[in-house]
């Protein structure tokens, strides 16, 4: 289980802004961001991955209806804005299709071993991360879509189902998330929230212990790419 954590720390009352890094440096970022709660947004993060060029709504709508592996496989933790009573990502792609829906959302864990080694050819382990930090086999798809022209009213969607993980990374693949940062409820009074707008190409870092995630479309459509990660903690 993920371990409580004192909110008298720098991450909350030093830190106040969410720093940008290029070229990040995986010492830098262990000692400075993770062991210290710190959320990071990465703007390199995705330097290669298949995924920035691969992944469309068209595309992964083919990818689940048409890969016999993914074809097969049972997702976890699947919301939908739309009720549908088979949790399957490519029935609801499809359903935007027919449909023509202009603002829904739509996220699913790959839980599956075989289901998310498919996506993991899409992408490879960020690298930033220091090589102590060992990431879930399971990996997420966080996708949206809202109206042009219409107001951000629109709810936000939180990524939960850790398992009990230290951290959460988020790419943006295409379009734009603003995503929240919201400290835990022991920290609550303590910590500020903060706001990102994750824009193509960036990752943002979240240490878990302290911070809850939660996400919305800026542009018309958007598509995110997420796994979490732990590691062994210093004995306190």
């Amino acid at each position: 289980a993920t371990q409580r954590v004192s909110c008298r720390t720098q991450a909350c009352q030093a830190y106040q802004v969410v720093e940008r890094l290029q070229n990040a440096d995986a010492v830098d970022v262990l000692q400075n961001y993770l062991r210290q709660n710190r959320p990071l947004v990465i703007v390199d993060g995705m330097t290669g991955w298949a995924a920035r060029s691969d992944f469309s709504v068209e595309s992964l709508t083919q990818l689940y209806s048409e890969h016999l592996v993914l074809q097969s496989s049972t997702v976890c933790s699947y919301w939908a804005s739309e009720n549908s009573p088979e949790h399957s990502p490519a029935s609801f792609l499809q359903h935007v299709h027919r449909q023509t829906l202009t603002q829904w959302t739509l996220q699913w864990k790959n839980c599956n071993k075989a289901a998310a080694k498919v996506i993991r050819t899409f992408y490879q382990r960020p690298y930033f991360l220091p090589p102590m930090v060992e990431l879930a086999e399971s990996n997420w798809l966080l996708m949206a879509s809202r109206a042009e022209g219409s107001g951000m009213e629109g709810g936000f969607v939180k990524v939960d189902d850790h398992d009990g993980d230290l951290l959460l990374w988020i790419a943006q693949v295409q379009g734009v998330f603003e995503v929240q940062l919201l400290p835990r409820d022991a920290c609550a009074d303590t910590c500020a929230h903060h706001a990102l707008q994750l824009s193509p190409g960036e990752t943002v870092s979240v240490p878990l212990q302290m911070w809850e995630v939660q996400y919305r479309p800026i542009t018309s459509t958007a598509i995110g790419l997420a796994a979490t990660g732990n590691w062994l903690q210093d004995p306190s």
